[in-house]
């Protein structure tokens, strides 16, 4: 009789499955829209998380600043404790990745790892770990940036990102490849296993009202059990052949997959499945763009500004533009009174959600600071620095990776100037005329040209009243004199840590310089090494310029360098100041 009924269902079931499920359509459908258009949505959600942490701890929290960060939070908090984990499983595109690796395994038959319910039971407690772990980090403001996995992820969700592969080749972009990896093997595995906003919303979801149900019409099949992408016992919570169980484990994500593939129909759930996920997913979305617009709109006036007798700046309009995180970012300044007054975007390629959230807090701070050294927003932290720096770009300033404003120095003591000879203009000596300074002999307007002391320090960028012979003897310890043919191995200072270079010098000259590792972010590395790298082997020498918004890790480059050569070089990412030798 038994043998009869489960044919039954299996005939059942093959029917079933023959038909698209509407279900799974609406879903796989939130799914690329999630995809395509908030491949960052993740980090959102944990960025959030992080600045309320962080806010908290410092006893700075205030609804205003906390408005963007708030309405986020409020979107999935909510829904997440009432209906369940429908942002995992309708909108997080990383997890929709893992969905679609798992997908692909099974076409191509590669073969499940198979997991003991013992360990299953144990490594599903990682994922608290690793967010206790991020606490941690979050309290003591300890960058992850460069091991983030998410970042990456984000930089290849979109096409743009793919134009360059070094992102790949970075901790986190290893990190990312395990993790896909993985994903071949166990469905969803980082969910499961790893993933800290997977553990926040675990934690959320235990009181939840919206649960699947059993109505004792179980056949005992296992069918739910195997199809549960998070790995969840559904029979067996759901009470099997006895009515009136449910599924209360916080891993469910409500993807429905078990109730559409029991053929006994012994599952169900109230509403409508279809209605609850597209419901919440469409909550989720609605409010956090809503929160985008409300939250996020722009401060262009002076505001909160405290007024001083004098500021540093050149009263005026000025223009600049930066790289943000898919593309160009422009901004115009005003300056009024020696001070920064208004801060305007003009326009950017950045997702909105994102944006906005950045374009809110960075320029409040930096009129408020009169700086860009500013603290870049959590989980918008391309888009703030790509804000500072364009402001530093109108400005003539120059903007270290580290967010910091390196400002430069007065033209004949004057008030402040926008670089020397080959960076700009600067103000009219002697005369009252202030202008916008216009890029020279090629370079952009307002960045200068880096130059070395005579000990292979640091020092000022080039007065506009430096000859040619002057510089050149100032800085002739960083030419390359006598160089012996051969491969040579040497390390150098970035922002994150140690960048190894080997250099290769052939007939007396650099003939090519290789990164072999670094742990700078691949964003503003890649924007670095091409340039300067190309300009050390054309000039022979290290007195080249460093990459506007990528100083710090310009640096690290010519440390390296100088370090493999046996070049006295002065590292100003240094605290110290130390000399290589």
């Amino acid at each position: 009789m038994e043998t009869r009924q489960l044919a039954v269902i299996k005939k059942k079931e093959n029917s079933l499955f023959k038909s698209i499920s509407v279900t799974q359509v609406i879903r796989h459908a939130f799914q690329i829209f999630g995809f395509l258009l908030m491949p960052g949505f993740f980090l959102l959600a944990l960025g959030s998380f992080k600045e309320l942490w962080q806010a908290v701890l410092s006893g700075n929290f205030t609804w205003a600043a906390m408005g963007a960060p708030l309405v986020t939070l409020l979107a999935v908090i909510p829904i997440t404790a009432l209906w369940g984990r429908f942002f995992c499983g309708y909108l997080c595109a990383f997890g929709a990745m893992q969905e679609l690796l798992a997908f692909i395994a099974k076409k191509l038959g590669i073969p499940r790892l198979r997991i003991t319910p013992e360990a299953d039971r144990v490594m599903r407690n990682i994922k608290y770990g690793v967010l206790a772990v991020l606490a941690v980090l979050w309290t003591f403001s300890i960058s992850y940036e460069f091991i983030s996995p998410w970042s990456v992820f984000g930089q290849y969700a979109n096409y743009k990102g793919w134009s360059d592969l070094s992102g790949w080749f970075s901790v986190g972009g290893q990190f990312l490849i395990a993790i896909m990896l993985f994903s071949l093997l166990v469905e969803r595995g980082f969910c499961r296993y790893f993933c800290p906003l997977g553990g926040v919303f675990s934690l959320i979801s235990h009181g939840r009202l919206f649960k699947v149900k059993g109505n004792g019409k179980c056949a005992g099949c296992g069918h739910c059990d195997a199809e549960c992408p998070m790995g969840v016992n559904v029979s067996a919570e759901a009470g099997g052949a006895i009515p009136g169980g449910s599924v209360i484990s916080p891993e469910c994500i409500d993807c429905f997959r078990c109730m559409e593939k029991c053929g006994a129909k012994a599952l169900y759930t109230s509403p409508r499945e279809a209605v609850a996920g597209s419901a919440a997913a469409l909550a989720i979305t609605g409010v956090c763009q809503i929160g985008a617009i409300t939250v996020g709109s722009p401060f262009t006036g002076s505001s909160g500004v405290t007024a001083v007798s004098q500021g540093q700046y050149i009263d005026g309009t000025y223009e600049g533009s930066a790289q943000g995180y898919r593309g160009e970012i422009k901004v115009r300044v005003t300056v009024s009174g020696g001070r920064i007054t208004a801060i305007d975007v003009e326009s950017s390629s950045d997702d909105a959600q994102f944006f906005d959230r950045a374009k809110n807090t960075v320029i409040s701070e930096i009129l408020s600071g009169q700086t860009t050294d500013v603290q870049a927003v959590s989980g918008a932290t391309f888009s703030s620095r790509g804000i500072m720096q364009a402001v530093a770009n109108a400005l003539g300033v120059t903007a270290s990776q580290a967010d910091g404003l390196e400002t430069l120095p007065n033209e004949h003591g004057g008030d402040h100037g926008f670089g020397g000879e080959n960076g700009g203009r600067g103000h009219e000596f002697g005369g009252s005329e202030r202008k916008r300074p216009d890029g020279g002999n090629g370079q952009e307007g307002g960045r200068g040209r880096k130059h070395r002391g005579e000990n292979g320090g640091a020092s000022s960028d080039k007065n506009a009243d430096n000859t040619p012979a002057q510089n050149a003897a100032q800085n002739a310890d960083l030419d390359f004199t006598i160089l012996k043919n051969g491969t040579y191995s040497g390390t150098g200072q970035g922002r994150n840590g140690s960048i190894e270079v080997t250099v290769k010098v052939k007939k007396g000259k650099v003939t090519s310089i290789t990164i072999e590792s670094s742990r700078e972010d691949a964003h503003y590395m890649n924007s670095a090494k091409e340039t300067v790298i190309n300009e050390i082997i054309e000039a022979q020498s290290l007195n080249v310029q460093t990459v506007s918004g990528a100083t710090m890790s310009s640096n690290g480059i010519i440390d390296a360098v100088a370090n493999a050569l046996g070049i006295a070089y002065t590292n100003p990412n240094s605290t110290h100041g130390s000399r290589r030798h």
